[in-house]
């Protein structure tokens, strides 16, 4: 009874740690929430939904092969500062992303604009096809799953995959829900919203990547001094 409540507690723990960071990663203004305001408004909810599901699969099976990927990496305990090392160029690659749709806003929604396409083939796969192309996936989850392993907060034992891949899909898929009802209001504040929400990941991101930096240094000195 013990065992079975401390695995359900793990499992609820990982959850919502994959829920949050989902959440938050898809909830800033970007190229996925522009096309599926699009999507929405171009077919309703229904559209929008569909889109999402295509959207938040390919994040889920990408997330997966990252992970298993990484548990090799686990297997070894030398590789955790190698591990850490890949955590902090994924923060690093998000943080210049985040910052460049900070200081070059104009460039960053042109380049987001032409998704019309979506609105000529099914909504589902148009949302597979987007999340495939859109290259910011592979640092932000790989950054984010080193960072967690790193921590201890992720384990490498698959049966904790299946709680941290669920809430993944869950917080996509609310973040999602919120530009799916709200598309209206959100649509003609597009570009304000975006440049509020892209300063605060910024910020965020440069924050955690100089923790990270701040703790690797604090690690190497400890070794240098020994």
């Amino acid at each position: 009874m013990n065992y079975k409540n401390a695995v359900t507690g793990r499992f609820t723990h990982i959850s919502a740690i994959g829920f949050l960071v989902s959440f938050t990663g898809s909830i800033p203004p970007g190229f996925i929430s522009v096309a599926l305001i699009k999507a929405t408004m171009a077919g309703g909810m229904l559209h929008g939904l569909l889109f999402s599901l295509g959207v938040t699969l390919v994040e889920i099976v990408f997330v997966y092969l990252a992970l298993l990927t990484m548990s090799r990496f686990l297997s070894n305990p030398k590789w955790m500062t190698q591990l850490r090392w890949c955590s902090l160029v994924g923060l690093l690659l998000l943080t210049i992303i985040a910052g460049y749709a900070v200081f070059q806003p104009s460039e960053y929604t042109n380049n987001q604009a032409d998704s019309s396409f979506i609105t000529r083939i099914s909504p589902f796969v148009a949302g597979m096809l987007i999340r495939i192309i859109t290259p910011t996936m592979i640092s932000f989850w790989i950054g984010w799953n080193a960072t967690l392993f790193s921590l201890n907060l992720l384990s490498g034992h698959r049966e904790s995959y299946r709680g941290y891949i669920l809430g993944i899909g869950g917080g996509t898929l609310v973040a999602h829900l919120i530009y799916i009802v709200l598309s209206n209001v959100i649509e003609p504040h597009f570009t304000d919203i975006q440049q509020a929400v892209n300063w605060a990941l910024f910020i965020a991101l440069f924050v955690a990547t100089t923790t990270q930096l701040w703790q690797l240094y604090q690690v190497r000195y400890r070794v240098t001094s020994l």
